[in-house]
């Protein structure tokens, strides 16, 4: 969510957390503001707590579609880049959603693989309201976002695609992108990259989509060279919604 990541798959984003592959968040303290004026301050956020309610909401190798994954544990701690790019008014937003996520207990999953250039990871945050997280979806769904996200992934992306000795050969394209969900709300962006692969032309693409329930935020990063079509992003965000709902959709 809200940072430059990148990593393994060659491919970088906006996301919540850097060290690995495309993803998430970095732990602080929790700052819910203020209580209005005669109302009742919520409770201090349990981070404890909220971490390991997190941590059973990840997805695991069982709940993936498909045959041939493979789990591969990230040692790194994940952590929140600094966002470079001035895009004006939207620069000044998505840091108003890192500010958010940074002060969130985040967790991580494994990055599962089923070969083929293929790539996936979750990341999960608990904010300590859910009007927190309201505020983070809401600035993601901006629709001067994907500019900005265009604008740092030709920053980003493509040096990371040049590291790992792959030739850049246009400027990434960032759209919306959406899946039917019944969770209690999603935002996601495609971002794709023309390269060179062997002499032959190929494109790297990242899925991002985020699944808000209560006040927890998961991301889901899918990378691969090729195109990632809805109906595979879908596979994977039905057990990671079955999840998340079942460890915050009352929170």
């Amino acid at each position: 969510m809200v940072a430059c990541s990148s990593g393994g798959g060659g491919a970088t984003t906006v996301s919540m957390a850097s060290g690995a592959s495309p993803g998430s968040g970095v732990v602080g303290t929790a700052v819910s503001g203020p209580a209005a004026p005669g109302t009742t301050a919520p409770p201090a956020q349990d981070r404890a707590a909220d971490t390991a309610r997190a941590e059973g909401a990840l997805l695991l190798l069982s709940d993936l579609p498909g045959k041939g994954w493979a789990a591969k544990q990230q040692l790194s701690e994940p952590s929140l880049q600094e966002i470079k790019v001035d895009c004006g008014s939207v620069t000044d937003r998505l840091k108003e959603a890192k500010k958010l996520l940074d002060a969130a207990p985040l967790v991580r999953s494994p990055r599962f693989s089923p070969g083929q250039g293929v790539e996936l990871q979750q990341t999960i945050a608990v904010l300590p309201a859910e009007r927190n997280a309201n505020r983070v979806v809401e600035i993601y769904r901006d629709p001067a976002v994907p500019e900005c996200l265009g604008k740092i992934a030709a920053n980003d992306l493509g040096d990371a695609a040049e590291a790992e000795g792959v030739e850049v050969s246009g400027v990434p394209v960032v759209e919306p992108f959406v899946v039917t969900t019944d969770a209690d709300d999603t935002v996601g962006f495609r971002t794709t990259l023309p390269v060179r692969v062997q002499g032959q032309d190929r494109f790297i693409t990242v899925i991002q989509l985020d699944i808000r329930a209560g006040r927890a935020i998961s991301e889901l990063m899918l990378t691969s060279v090729g195109k990632p079509t809805a109906d595979e992003m879908q596979s994977l965000a039905v057990p990671a919604i079955k999840r998340m709902a079942d460890a915050f959709g009352e929170s």
